[in-house]
């Protein structure tokens, strides 16, 4: 049985074809491609140092070369989000950043989308851009605007959501306390842990 950092079975059988290093692919064959991927889970989930990597996951090294340059992670994270059900966008001011449970199609054009974001993006270039995409301002305006307009207010409350993903992102001790300083790395475990998070729910409706 697989620890509480570590996949489950059904959540490999959903990633594995999507790694390099499989004895089918191009390249270079990796050892053991389910034991790399649960070493970089340890170490997102504990936030622990790469030095201190339990030897059962291999050396660490290794795992953190593989980790920091194969890019996986960003093109499974894309492969995941490429969602037609996704339908908008939401942003904070505090985090400035998009919920991994929206994705990438919220830029698609289409009178279906929307973009909800709190009263710091209430500006006339802001909205004005939002619906040059084809998408819907769902922004309250601020209180001192001169000409007041009208939004979704109902479809506006599901703006929570980003408040929630940034809570569920907080589990992963290794993203919440950003040790690391290197952009590619940080982005990297950004994409492992909205990977993660993605995967887990594709799982449980499944």
């Amino acid at each position: 049985m697989p620890s509480r950092y570590e996949l489950s079975d059904l959540q490999w059988g959903k990633i594995k074809d999507f790694l390099p290093g499989r004895k089918e692919h191009v390249g270079g064959t990796a050892a053991d491609n389910r034991l790399f991927v649960n070493g970089a889970l340890w170490t997102l989930r504990s936030g622990a140092r790469w030095h201190d990597l339990p030897e059962r996951y291999g050396k660490y090294k290794s795992v953190h070369k593989r980790f920091a340059h194969s890019g996986v992670w960003e093109r499974f994270f894309d492969a995941l989000v490429r969602d037609r059900k996704n339908q908008y966008l939401i942003l904070d001011s505090d985090h400035r950043a998009g919920s991994p449970a929206s994705g990438h199609g919220t830029q698609k054009r289409g009178s279906d989308k929307a973009v909800l974001a709190d009263k710091g993006y209430d500006a006339d270039a802001i909205v004005e851009h939002i619906e040059a995409m084809g998408a819907k301002a769902v922004i309250p305006p601020k209180s001192n605007r001169k000409q007041q307009r009208e939004y979704d207010e109902d479809l506006y409350k599901k703006r929570n959501r980003i408040e929630r993903c940034f809570s569920r992102l907080k589990q992963f001790r290794r993203f919440a306390t950003r040790y690391d300083k290197n952009r590619i790395c940080f982005q990297t475990f950004v994409a492992l842990a909205c990977s993660s998070i993605l995967l887990l729910s594709i799982v449980d409706t499944t």
